[in-house]
């Protein structure tokens, strides 16, 4: 370290400190794929790579090593601050930013484009495409990529977080409804898979490249095509479909979206707002028996280019006030412009 007219700030205490967090699309040119584990929540950490005083020269060596990222789901990003402080107690400090790797090799996945409906329907072939990259952006080609594909039941989905879908996955009771092995030549490869009408509902794809131990996974959603009519599908919990509107069908980010709920009687609705890899934010709500429920909400970045919103209406046991299904639950695809 030295001063702005260039002497060296001799004998002045001094620290290095990284800190650690996720990063959501590490490689250039791979805008599309996720390269992280949905199953890992990784909070962010702050580690002390060095603490001590410059010599004479205003120089100091670090020689630190940087603290395993335990449940890393992918690459990290780290922030490094080095601070000086001097004598009359003010500082001087330098940011830098640096990728951290935890994994020799990464796994990612790509969801296929959704039909002109905005959703992936059933009855059709769904290709996943999967690549395996080094920490550089580089593909390499794996022979033991595993793949797993598990459909999530609608009593995990109200009540759950993105702390608990690791707990749901891993969950004894749980099994995959697809499973195999792939290999990707030259750093690529495809997952197909298919859902047959009548099922429909929520789906989790993990891919892992079994040599690093990397993990990538995302959620899709797949339905009926509209000729078979959704309004009339119920499934296994004995949910059935909720029509409700927006205010409009594309939304700009920055935008205030409204959402009308049809009256019912007096009871709560969850609202998810998901972009197909996390959820992006999830309240309950009370609605009315009286009148429409409103609820708003403003679109950020996250929702470009489209998101899903998910409603499902719980109404009480003892309602009289009509005869539709105590549990209720709709889906609309929304699109954004930036």
């Amino acid at each position: 370290s030295q001063w702005l007219h260039g002497a060296p700030a001799s004998n002045l205490k001094s620290e290095v400190e990284i800190t650690l967090s996720r990063t959501e699309n590490p490689f250039s040119g791979y805008n599309k794929y996720v390269f992280n584990n949905p199953l890992f929540k990784f909070e962010t950490n702050s580690y002390k790579l060095f603490e001590g005083t410059l010599n004479a020269s205003g120089v100091a060596g670090v020689n630190s090593r940087i603290p395993v990222a335990e449940s890393a789901p992918g690459m990290l990003r780290g922030n490094i601050v080095s601070r000086v402080f001097e004598t009359g107690g003010d500082m001087s400090f330098y940011a830098q930013t640096a990728y951290y790797s935890p994994y020799g090799v990464y796994a990612g996945v790509k969801t296929p484009e959704t039909e002109a409906s905005g959703f992936l329907e059933t009855d059709k072939p769904i290709v996943f495409d999967v690549v395996t990259l080094d920490p550089y952006g580089k593909k390499v080609s794996r022979d033991n990529v595993e793949y797993k594909i598990y459909k999530l039941n609608w009593s995990w989905w109200w009540n759950s977080s993105e702390e608990d879908l690791g707990s749901y996955v891993n969950n004894t009771a749980v099994s995959p409804v697809a499973n195999g092995v792939i290999s990707t030549s030259s750093g690529s490869g495809k997952v197909k898979f298919q859902v047959d009408y009548p099922d429909w509902g929520r789906y989790l794809i993990l891919v892992k490249d079994a040599g690093s131990g990397h993990t990538a996974g995302t959620i899709f959603y797949v339905d009926w095509a509209s000729t078979y009519g959704r309004s009339n599908k119920t499934d296994p919990n004995g949910l059935t479909m909720l029509s409700f509107s927006t205010d409009k069908e594309t939304y700009a980010v920055g935008e205030t979206a409204t959402v009308i709920i049809p009256k019912s009687s007096s009871g709560r609705a969850l609202i998810s707002i998901e972009n197909g890899s996390s959820i992006i934010w999830k309240e309950w709500i009370k609605t009315s028996e009286t009148e429409d429920t409103e609820y708003r909400f403003k679109i950020t970045e996250e929702m470009n280019p489209n998101f899903y919103l998910f409603i499902t209406l719980l109404q009480p046991h003892a309602q009289t006030e009509n005869d539709v299904p105590i549990r209720l639950y709709g889906v609309r695809n929304i699109n954004v412009e930036d």
